[in-house]
């Protein structure tokens, strides 16, 4: 046992090692990538900033190749003076990396996980994602009222169009809360990075990508390890006298594709439409709330009667029943992670989120080694988490 854990922390060294010149070296990749960007400040509230290049209009500049980038997510109309408050990118790239691992501890913390076992009922996870949903939507309408009222007569049209994207997002994440319930977040982040394969598979067929063969061995790696992990991991239960948590899975996989066709069809809306990021975001979070909505009351009771709050046997405060102050921390979280990681994907290039995303995976696994039994027990899990990451800051660099 002093061996494996020895061996563990030798590993958390050694991956720490790796992240962090990768972290510092990747930061200003943008700048060298995009002229118009090279400032390490985003602006995001009231206060004047220089304006964009002649080249630009709407909020969008022309690259040499005839393609258009949107060069300020708060863009304001044509004719208004841009305003923000300016914001350290570096600052927003740790911002998200912090979120992203929180938002999966806490999830564990809501859970009332421990070395030993769960105590205590649970919250039903689906009012989670309605709060955070009707949040998002609030925040939305608050934001496009102050910097473009003049554009919310677009808003309505664009709840039909981004109807889709928020629709796999939605049950998405929902089969991901459901997951929550057999898996931790170390196991959910691994399980999670099989998205990178088949992303690039959608890609390749929808958005007509093509990847190099070093993309392509990165992402093989990435899929095999992933896959890897579960074999393990499905092994050492059965060890243990216990079932393959196939439900768990299958819920995992859901949420994986969902993702990815969720993720692919947003990239191709978010740039088909110059309106402004906010006023898209809105749209896309009408959706996501609609679908929230018609999860809580109608398929998650259908696959887990314990969470249906019409029934007061079960939830006999209703809505709200079992809620505390990590349940909030969760909504928080959740509504947080869902702004920063689209304001991410418009303001940073695929190599620094890429490497954010892998820094992530890395905190959480190692993190919730502190309390998981499983991991701690077969270092082998660990050593295949630890190609996943590392597969997966491969293929970022290699982009």
């Amino acid at each position: 046992m002093w061996q494996s854990r020895k061996r563990l922390r030798v590993a958390s060294v050694g991956l720490v090692a790796v992240l962090v010149p990768l972290l510092l070296r990747f930061r200003d990749v943008n700048a060298a990538a995009m002229p118009w960007r090279q400032t390490h400040n985003l602006p995001l509230g009231l206060s004047t900033r220089p304006a964009p290049p002649a080249a630009c209009r709407n909020s969008l500049c022309t690259r040499p190749g005839g393609n258009q980038i949107r060069t300020s997510l708060f863009a304001a109309p044509p004719g208004v003076a841009n305003a923000g408050l300016h914001v350290p990118r570096v600052a927003l790239l740790v911002l998200f990396i912090a979120v992203d691992t929180g938002q999966a501890l806490v999830m564990d913390w809501a859970e009332k996980r421990s070395w030993m076992e769960r105590a205590g009922r649970q919250y039903s996870r689906q009012t989670a994602l309605v709060v955070e949903s009707g949040l998002s939507v609030v925040t939305g309408l608050v934001v496009s009222s102050f910097l473009g009222a003049g554009k919310l007569s677009a808003l309505w049209p664009l709840c039909i169009k981004f109807f889709p994207v928020a629709l796999c997002f939605a049950v998405g994440l929902s089969l991901k809360m459901m997951a929550v319930d057999h898996f931790q977040a170390g196991t959910i982040k691994i399980v999670g990075q099989l998205r990178l394969g088949l992303v690039a598979l959608a890609s390749t067929i929808i958005l007509s990508r093509r990847y190099s063969p070093q993309q392509w061995m990165a992402i093989s790696a990435v899929t095999v390890f992933c896959m890897l992990f579960v074999q393990v991991k499905g092994r050492g239960r059965k060890r243990q006298g216990k079932d393959v948590k196939w439900t768990g899975l299958s819920q995992l996989l859901g949420w994986v594709c969902m993702n990815v066709v969720g993720g692919t069809l947003a990239e191709k809306t978010y740039k088909s439409s110059d309106v402004p990021y906010y006023i898209q975001k809105s749209a896309q979070d009408m959706g996501h709330l609609a679908t929230s909505l018609l999860m809580l009351f109608l398929v998650v009771p259908h696959f887990n009667p314990s969470e249906d709050i019409r029934n007061p046997s079960v939830r006999p405060d209703g809505f709200f029943d079992s809620w505390d102050v990590r349940t909030w921390f969760v909504v928080g979280f959740l509504f947080l992670d869902a702004w920063i990681s689209n304001l991410l994907l418009k303001e940073f290039s695929g190599v620094t989120r890429g490497v954010a995303k892998a820094a992530g995976v890395a905190i959480v696994y190692f993190a919730s080694l502190l309390y998981s039994k499983d991991r701690r027990a077969n270092p082998k899990l660990t050593w295949i988490a630890m190609g996943v990451i590392l597969g997966s800051m491969i293929f970022s660099i290699v982009s």
